[in-house]
């Protein structure tokens, strides 16, 4: 992972769990911050994950179908 990238998680994080509701978990964030940023690089992982999923499949179903007749094939 490049640095830049990773200065772009611990912004995230700063910013997402410096603003938490709950102020266990602000606390938790200033004293660890590098375990939130593990957290926040995780997440964004899964949504690309799922983002490639969802574009290889919308790639197989053929062009002009929408993102609502997508959704509607995968619930049923």
């Amino acid at each position: 992972m490049s640095a830049s990238k990773d200065s772009y998680y611990q912004h995230i994080a700063q910013h997402v769990f410096t603003n938490d509701r709950d102020p266990v978990v602000r606390q938790a964030y200033s004293a660890d911050p590098l375990l939130f940023v593990k957290t926040i690089k995780g997440r964004f992982a899964k949504l690309k994950t799922k983002y490639n999923t969802f574009n290889k499949e919308l790639g197989y179903s053929g062009a002009g179908i929408t993102v609502e007749q997508m959704l509607v094939r995968r619930s049923q």
